[in-house]
C-alpha cells in the first residue's frame, strides 16, 4: 500500500503506521465499552444485536476496502506497465539516433519532439494515478480499516497478554517463593507430624481403657455402696467400742463388789498396804510414770482406781484357785 501510495521514504511509511496503531489506541477504549463488554456480559438482547451488527457492518467494510485497495493496486500496476513502455520507447529511440563519434550529439528535432511526447505521457500517467479517486479512497478505507482493526484485536489481546503477564511476571516468581518457604516448613511439618502420630497412639490407647472401663453412673454408684458400708463399720466399731467399755466396767464393778463382801474394812487396808505401798512396788510405779517410760511405752497406762481395781480381781481369782 505504501508503494502504490508513493510513500517511499522510510520515515514517511513509518509514521503513517505509527498513527494508526495510535488510532487504534484511541479506539480501543470506545470499542469495550460500547460494544465488547455489553455483549461479553450479556446484560440484554441489545447489546447482542449491536455486536451482531457491528460485526457485520466491519465484515463488509472490510471487503470493500479490500476491494478498493485491489483496484488501485490494479490501477497502480496498469499505470507501471505503461511507464516501463514509455521508458522503453524512449530509449528506443536515443538508440536509433545514437552516434558513436559523436556521442555527446544532440538528438534531432523530429526525435526530440517525440521524446518530449513520450516524457508528458510519462507525467500525465503519474498525474492521473495520484489524482484518482481509487487512490483517495483506498487510502481513507484502509486507514479506518485498520484502525478498527487494531481496535479489535486490542480488546482481544489485551485480556491475553494479560493473562501472559500474570502467568510469567506474578505468578511464577511467586510460586517460587511458597515453594522455598515450603522446602523451609517440611522439617517442621515432618516432626510435627511425628509428634502428632504418637499423641493420636495415646489418645486410642486412652480411649480403648475407657471403653474397658464400667460406665461412670455406675462407678458413682458402687462408690456410694462403699462409703455407706465404710460408714457402717465406723459406726459398728464405736458401738463394739463402747458395749466393750459398758462390759469392761460392769465386770469390774462386779468383782470389786464382791472382794468389798468378801473381806472387811481392816483387811482391805491391810491388802492397799501389802500390795502398793511396799518399796519396790513404790519404786516400779515411779519409774512407770517417768516421762521417758511414758514417752517410749507403747500400751496405754490405767488409772489407778482402773488398776486397783485389776490388781483386787487378780488376788481375788488366785485366792480362790487356792
Amino acid at each position: 500500500m505504501a508503494y502504490a501510495l508513493n510513500i517511499h521514504n522510510t520515515v514517511e511509511a513509518w509514521s503513517f503506521a505509527v498513527g494508526l496503531a495510535m488510532v487504534s489506541i484511541l479506539l480501543k477504549p470506545a470499542y469495550e465499552r460500547l460494544i465488547e463488554s455489553p455483549y461479553s456480559d450479556g446484560e440484554s438482547a441489545k447489546a447482542k444485536k449491536t455486536y451482531a451488527w457491528f460485526k457485520g457492518v466491519t465484515v463488509v467494510f472490510a471487503v470493500v476496502t479490500l476491494f478498493v485497495l485491489g483496484w488501485f493496486r490494479y490501477e497502480a500496476y496498469k499505470t507501471d506497465k505503461m511507464k516501463e513502455g514509455i521508458n522503453k520507447a524512449i530509449k528506443n529511440l536515443n538508440n536509433q539516433v545514437f552516434d558513436p563519434l559523436n556521442p555527446t550529439a544532440p538528438p534531432p528535432p523530429a526525435v526530440q519532439a517525440q521524446i518530449e511526447a513520450k516524457m508528458r505521457s510519462f507525467d500525465a500517467l503519474n498525474q492521473d494515478l495520484v489524482n484518482s479517486p481509487w487512490a483517495l479512497a483506498s487510502f481513507v478505507l484502509s486507514g479506518v480499516l485498520f484502525a478498527l482493526a487494531g481496535a479489535i484485536c486490542l480488546g482481544i489481546a489485551f485480556p491475553v497478554l494479560q493473562c501472559y503477564w500474570y502467568r510469567w511476571l506474578q505468578i511464577d516468581p511467586q510460586l517460587k517463593r511458597l515453594n522455598k518457604q515450603r522446602n523451609s516448613l517440611l522439617p517442621q511439618i515432618k516432626a510435627e507430624d511425628e509428634a502428632l502420630a504418637e499423641h493420636l497412639i495415646q489418645k486410642n490407647i486412652l480411649e480403648n481403657d475407657l471403653q474397658l472401663v464400667d460406665d461412670f453412673q455406675a462407678l458413682e454408684k458402687e462408690r456410694a455402696n462403699l462409703l455407706q458400708e465404710i460408714k457402717e463399720i465406723y459406726e459398728g466399731m464405736r458401738l463394739s467400742e463402747t458395749d466393750a467399755r459398758i462390759a469392761s466396767y460392769n465386770d469390774g464393778f462386779g468383782k470389786g463388789s464382791m472382794v468389798r463382801d468378801a473381806i472387811n474394812d481392816e483387811e482391805l487396808s491391810q491388802f492397799v498396804r501389802e500390795s502398793y505401798f511396799t518399796t519396790s512396788n513404790l519404786a516400779s510405779k515411779a519409774k512407770s510414770s517417768s516421762p521417758e517410760k511414758a514417752l517410749f511405752s507403747r500400751k496405754p497406762q490405767l488409772r489407778p482406781h482402773q488398776q486397783l481395781r485389776k490388781l483386787i480381781s487378780e488376788d481375788f481369782d488366785s485366792s480362790e484357785e487356792l
